[in-house]
């Protein structure tokens, strides 16, 4: 007898489900020899292994349009039906909207700028702090990256001259840190560029990456007006928010102001 989908990629349904949520609400099911579905069981360690998957966001989807894509690939269940494939699970939509319609939500929106093609070259960092929909704090900070070529001054006008005597990252990291506790997520347009960008510096640095869950601004315009193209200065443009592009601090304040009239939209 052929082996079914679900059934030849065990590990895949685990990870996924695990992502998603809580094994007895949410669980991939598999068909039995009888021809019904039946819920596929996790091993006696899932609750640590879905807490420590919670923990790594490189194991969670970045966005509803990466979900969307798992989503197609299996069946689900929850407690009063089976969602199939091309289906809206009510689980999936709660994971890519969860507080959208809350302004009363606490976030930091981080911009990056770099000095090269390498995730750990960050020579600028914006940071914007929102509280109950109103911006409270903003900051910016010009960091020494590790080498001294700059291959991307022509973009953002930061040289090695300008960054010489300014703190690597590591140096750094104990000012902003505190920035980053006691939000709900963090905000940045692209924001797989600046996770990268700051999970590699905390690396280099040896210190611990924020746990904090990473929205995606770039997403979200998509999602709430249908904006395309989708590059900041289109967005800003369309939201009449003033930007001065590629100016780190500029940039993560217009990410902060996306997501704000985001949270209003949906209201």
């Amino acid at each position: 007898m052929a082996a079914t989908h679900a059934e030849t990629k065990p590990k895949f349904l685990i990870i996924l489900s695990r992502a998603l949520g809580d094994s007895e609400f949410f669980r991939p099911i598999k068909k039995t020899s009888n021809g019904k579905t039946a819920p596929t069981e996790y091993p006696p360690s899932s609750t640590e292994a879905r807490r420590n998957c919670h923990d790594d966001n490189s194991k969670i989807p970045d966005s509803h349009d990466d979900l969307e894509y798992s989503v197609n690939m299996v069946y689900f269940q929850t407690k009063h039906r089976v969602w199939r494939p091309h289906e809206e699970c009510p689980r999936s939509r709660r994971l890519s909207q969860a507080k959208m319609g809350d302004t009363e939500l606490n976030f930091l929106a981080i911009d990056f700028e770099t000095a090269d093609y390498e995730p750990d070259s960050a020579c600028a960092i914006g940071l914007v702090r929102v509280s109950n929909g109103i911006i409270v704090s903003r900051t910016s900070y010009l960091i020494r990256p590790p080498r001294e070529e700059f291959v991307f001054t022509y973009i953002h006008g930061i040289s090695w001259e300008d960054v010489k005597a300014s703190p690597t990252f590591d140096t750094l990291w104990p000012e902003i840190a505190p920035m980053f506790y006691n939000v709900d997520f963090l905000v940045a347009h692209n924001a797989r560029f600046d996770q990268n960008v700051l999970y590699t510096c905390c690396d280099a640095a040896g210190v611990g990456r924020p746990k904090t869950p990473f929205r995606c601004s770039m997403i979200t315009a998509r999602k709430v007006w249908g904006i395309y193209p989708t590059k900041l200065p289109n967005v800003c443009r369309h939201l009449q928010i003033s930007l001065n592009h590629h100016e780190a601090s500029s940039d993560a304040e217009a990410c902060a102001l996306i997501m704000i009239k985001a949270l209003e939209h949906r209201e």
